[in-house]
């Protein structure tokens, strides 16, 4: 099914995606949507080198699916005491996934999105976020740009946006694929041969 639903992007002919569907928010509170059912329609997918699922940020049934299906977790965070909470709490759902679904699942890292590090506020997160977790805070962090928004209002990619923000956070998101991939390429030693 999911072979099926593969559509081409504004990317070009590297980047396909699955879209979403409005009913899947049914899914979310029904309480019928079994933990591998994303990872059992996964399997009919050609052999692609990274597929990323954007996910609520709850630990509902369709992340709890996604997370059943991944190798990696990368969580997304704002420098602020609430989102800082709830990154706290994401990882802690990740591990929580990982005891009872999926023993490969892993955390990838832990995306620092809109910093403004002009703002004391923003910089005494982060650095709260790297006392707590250093090795998973993926660096640069994110900076707030405009650019971004205007890209995805316009239905462009922010590498074809022709702003030096836009070319800032193009590379930003190059260095965390980077890191995505080589996180990939590692084999957990405790869950070798684990499907």
């Amino acid at each position: 099914l999911a072979a099926d639903a593969i559509t081409s992007t504004a990317w070009g002919p590297a980047i396909s995606v699955i879209p979403g569907e409005p009913a899947l928010a049914v899914r979310n509170t029904d309480g019928k949507l079994g933990e591998h059912r994303l990872r059992t329609a996964l399997k009919g997918l050609p052999d692609v080198d990274l597929i990323i699922v954007d996910c609520p940020p709850n630990l509902g049934p369709l992340t709890t699916n996604a997370l059943a299906a991944s190798d990696l977790a990368l969580v997304v965070t704002e420098p602020t005491m609430f989102s800082v909470a709830a990154a706290h709490q994401s990882l802690a759902g990740v591990d929580l996934v990982r005891q009872r679904f999926n023993l490969r699942l892993q955390p990838a890292g832990l995306v620092v999105n809109r910093a403004r590090l002009s703002s004391l506020e923003h910089r005494f997160r982060i650095d709260e976020l790297l006392a707590a977790y250093r090795d998973l805070v993926l660096i640069p962090v994110l900076p707030e740009r405009s650019a971004i928004s205007q890209a995805q209002g316009s239905g462009r990619a922010i590498q074809s946006w022709p702003t030096s923000g836009a070319r800032e956070v193009s590379r930003i998101f190059a260095t965390y694929l980077e890191r995505l991939l080589t996180s990939k390429a590692r084999v957990d030693p405790l869950t070798r041969g684990v499907r």
